[in-house]
C-alpha cells in the first residue's frame, strides 16, 4: 500500500497525509529519500490506526469505557462478573462521572471513600473499591494509564467482634424455637452450626441438591462466586438432614409460613426466637462463625480451615487446596451431639 507523499516549503522531508475513520492525519516521515519515506508512511499509518482503534495515550480512555471493558471480560475462574461488582461499579460511574481514566487521582478516591464514613463499616467500604481497583489495574496492563491511583483502605478496628454461641446459648435458642412456636427453625440452626453454611445457602438448599445418600450437598451458588461445589457433610448434618428431608416441599428446610414451603424471609420468627433466648445481640451469621471457630481449633492449618469455610480470601492458597484429600475428616470436625429430641417436629 502506497500512501500519498508530498513536500512542503522550507522542509527537506516528505510529508504523508491520509484519513482513518474520517479523521485527517498529516505527519512528517522525517525522510528525504522518497522510497524510504513510503515505508515510513506505512509505519505511521499503522501506528495511527492502532491509536484510534485501541488508543493507549494517557487519558484517552474514559472511566465508562474502562468499566465496560472490564465487565465484558471473564474472571480468572472463567465466570462472568458478579452482580455485586456490577452494582458497585455503576455507583462509581455516577459519583466519579465519565471522565478520562488517566485524570482520576488518589485524592479523588480518598475523597470518595470519605463519603462512606459513618454510613458503612470499613470492611464493606473496602470491598466496594475492589472492582474499581481491578479496572485501574487492567488499564495499566493495557497501557491506557501509566499507573493506578492508590486506594487507602479504611481501618477495621471499629468492626464488632463476633463471639461464638456458647452451649448454653444454643440450648436457649432451641428452647426459644419451641416456646415461640417456631420449631421449623430448629433444623436450620443445627445445620448451620454443623456446616458453617450461610443463611442464604441454608434457605436455598433444595432436596435435589442432596446427593450420595445424604452425605454431600451441591451448593449451586455461594458468596465466593464458586458454583456447583460439592460439600461433604459431617455426621451431625446428616442426622439433621434425615428428618428435614421428610417435609412436603421441594426445599430441604421447610417453613409453614410460605406458599412453596421454603424458609423465605424468617426475620420476624428469628427475632422472636432470639428475644425469647435473650440473644438479640447475636445473629444467624454467628452460627456460621461458631462452626468455623470450632473447626479452627482442630484443623492442622489454614488450608484445611479454608476448605471447610469456603471463604474467598487467601486467594494465593487456593491452588493448594486440592492437595488435601481428607474432606470427610475435616467436615467431621464440625460435628457435635444433638440434644435429645432436638429435631422432632422441626420440619412438618
Amino acid at each position: 500500500m502506497k500512501l500519498p507523499l508530498k513536500k512542503i516549503p522550507n522542509s527537506p522531508y516528505w510529508i504523508t497525509n491520509f484519513r482513518i475513520n474520517g479523521k485527517k492525519i498529516c505527519r512528517s516521515t522525517k525522510e528525504t529519500n522518497k522510497k524510504i519515506a513510503y515505508a515510513q508512511a506505512e509505519l505511521i499509518w499503522s501506528q495511527e490506526k492502532a491509536n484510534i482503534i485501541r488508543p493507549k495515550t494517557i487519558g484517552s480512555i474514559t472511566l465508562n469505557q474502562a468499566i465496560d471493558e472490564w465487565l465484558s471480560r471473564l474472571s480468572k475462574k472463567g465466570n462472568p462478573r458478579n452482580r455485586t461488582d456490577k452494582m458497585h461499579l455503576e455507583e462509581f460511574r455516577r459519583k466519579l462521572g465519565n471522565v478520562s481514566i488517566g485524570k482520576i487521582t488518589r485524592e479523588d478516591l480518598l475523597k470518595l471513600r470519605d463519603t462512606y464514613k459513618g454510613k458503612a463499616k470499613g470492611q464493606s467500604v473496602n470491598r466496594r473499591f475492589v472492582p474499581l481497583m481491578a479496572v485501574f489495574n487492567m488499564a495499566v496492563d493495557e497501557g491506557w494509564i501509566d499507573f493506578a491511583p492508590r486506594y487507602k483502605k479504611l481501618p477495621l478496628d471499629n468492626e464488632k467482634i463476633k463471639h461464638p454461641y456458647t452451649t448454653e446459648e444454643i440450648t436457649a435458642l432451641i428452647n426459644g424455637c419451641r416456646s415461640t412456636n417456631n420449631n421449623f427453625l430448629i433444623n436450620p440452626i443445627y445445620f448451620s452450626l454443623a456446616t458453617g453454611f450461610r443463611a442464604n445457602e441454608v434457605r436455598q438448599l433444595k432436596k435435589e441438591d442432596v446427593i450420595d445418600n445424604n452425605t454431600r450437598v451441591i451448593l449451586k451458588s455461594q458468596k465466593n462466586g464458586t458454583k456447583n461445589q460439592i460439600v461433604v457433610l459431617n455426621s451431625t448434618a446428616r442426622l439433621v438432614l434425615k428428618e428435614a428431608l421428610l417435609n412436603p416441599s421441594d426445599y430441604v428446610f421447610y417453613s409453614p409460613h410460605t406458599d412453596n414451603g421454603c424458609l423465605g424471609d424468617f426475620k420476624n420468627s428469628w427475632i422472636a426466637v432470639r428475644k425469647d433466648a435473650d440473644l438479640l445481640h447475636k445473629d444467624f451469621h454467628t452460627l456460621r462463625h461458631t462452626a468455623i471457630t470450632r473447626v479452627a481449633k482442630k484443623v492442622a492449618n489454614e488450608f484445611e480451615l479454608k476448605d471447610y469455610s469456603r471463604h474467598k480470601s487467601i486467594q494465593s492458597l487456593e491452588r493448594y487446596i486440592h492437595l488435601f484429600s481428607n474432606s470427610d475428616e475435616i467436615a467431621e470436625y464440625g460435628a457435635f451431639e444433638l440434644q435429645t429430641g432436638a429435631t422432632t417436629g422441626a420440619t412438618h
